[in-house]
């Protein structure tokens, strides 16, 4: 007659092992693409003190991009609008200029600048930049260098709050 009780004869099963979220490799890949965004305005910028096309930006990410996937793509645009999210971002923490993007937005009487900041697209904020009399190319490097700054803390702070939980 079988025993009602389980048997110690089976294997022990390993747990698998925790794996990093496939959001942890975008984050590294954005890092990265972010320094080949560096490169090429090194390519589109004739110096550090020159005033900069109105398409500087998003040109240089655009070509990233397309090392990679076609950028008109839905994968392509997902990809632009993430690495010009990271530099407008660095671009909106100039609050000084702030007044000035204000003025040049189209529907400004009705929208305040914290509206502004919040809820306008990306690549407005990028090339508005670029269009300011007072931006030159290394305005632009700085802000690509703060996106790079910025996404790397994040990557330290991920890897942070990763360690805490595998305690």
């Amino acid at each position: 007659m079988p025993a009602a009780h389980g048997t110690r004869n089976s294997a022990i099963r390993e747990l698998p092992q925790p794996q990093r979220p496939w959001t942890d490799h975008l984050l590294e890949w954005k890092i990265e693409a972010l320094g080949r965004v560096l490169e090429q305005l090194q390519h589109i910028c004739a110096g550090p003190k020159v005033r900069p096309k109105s398409f500087s930006l998003t040109v240089a990410v655009r070509h990233v991009v397309a090392a990679e996937a076609d950028p008109d793509s839905g994968l392509g645009r997902h990809l632009q609008h993430m690495l010009t999210g990271a530099i407008a971002q660095e671009i909106t923490r100039r609050t000084d200029l702030l007044p000035e993007f204000h003025r040049r937005f189209p529907a400004k009487a009705v929208v305040s600048p914290a509206h502004l900041a919040e809820y306008v697209n990306s690549r407005w904020w990028c090339e508005v930049f670029c269009e300011m009399d007072q931006t030159c190319c290394r305005d632009l490097v700085e802000a690509v260098e703060g996106a790079i700054a910025s996404a790397k803390q994040e990557r330290r702070q991920v890897h942070s709050h990763a360690a805490g939980e595998m305690k």
